[in-house]
């Protein structure tokens, strides 16, 4: 899925993408099944569907799967999430301060440039004019990096009362066993960006839930790599594996029957 207006895409709406964007997942993957495996499925053969998010992605993959429940099955036979940001509500302080608000300070300043630049001029022919001046004064004055779309723009753009109930709206770490299509996600000890210490390992283990977690002590932010001169990432194997397992077990089942 790419970003909304990313990639030199125009914007059609008053919307940019945020961590709470799953209807947009949801819209894309019914869209590739519908039109393709369905297809597919319907000559005789075999066609399974799977997704991957990586970081914000895992997010908004990891809420479509909350929100949709078991209905997400009907589309989707498995699911990986790869440093996933479990839970807003509970990281805030983490992700604000750790590394002195850097990698925060790094993401928001470069994500308002953008925004201001590129995105702002579409959004005004979808925004009332007050809206515009007011995403326009945030984005001008923005020092603190991604606190400003947190504390003002999101919560104003998709109709949260304040930046606390934006957090809770779209934290997965809470409601992981809501999640019903067979998902690994993948992360490492050291994520100095998400926190692994959020990730809801005991819920995890509970009879009802459809997730395995996967945790190495290093691999930071989405960086499992490998090599001295020229590192190579890794964690494709892993990811790999388990979509080959999902096949594998698909296969037997079938034979069963």
């Amino acid at each position: 899925m790419v970003f909304r207006g990313s990639e030199s895409l125009p914007l059609t709406s008053g919307k940019i993408c945020y961590s709470g964007s799953w209807e947009d997942c949801k819209t894309l993957i019914e869209h590739v099944h519908n039109t393709y495996l369905a297809k597919e499925r319907q000559a005789g053969k075999k066609a399974r569907l799977y997704a991957y998010g990586c970081s914000l992605g895992a997010q908004i993959l990891g809420l479509y799967l909350i929100k949709e429940k078991s209905a997400a099955c009907k589309y989707l036979d498995g699911a990986i999430l790869y440093g996933t940001p479990w839970s807003t509500f509970k990281g805030e302080k983490f992700f604000y301060e750790n590394a002195f608000g850097f990698y925060q300070k790094v993401i928001g300043l470069t994500l308002s440039a953008t925004v201001r630049k590129e995105l702002l001029p579409q959004l005004r022919k979808y925004v009332s004019e007050e809206d515009y001046e007011f995403y326009k004064r945030v984005l001008e004055t923005n020092w603190s990096g991604l606190k400003a779309f947190d504390e003002h723009i999101f919560p104003r753009m998709f109709g949260y009362a304040n930046k606390q109930e934006y957090y809770e709206a779209v934290s997965l770490a809470e409601r992981v066993t809501d999640i019903k299509v067979p998902t690994f996600a993948l992360g490492a000890s050291d994520d100095q960006i998400c926190g692994h210490m959020f990730a809801p390992t005991k819920a995890a283990q509970s009879p009802e839930s459809r997730i395995c977690f996967g945790t190495t002590d290093y691999g930071a932010h989405v960086c499992h790599l490998y090599g001295h001169l020229i590192p190579k990432p890794w964690y494709t194997k892993p990811c790999l594996e388990f979509f080959q397992f999902i096949e594998a077990r698909s296969t037997f089942r079938k034979k069963e029957d």
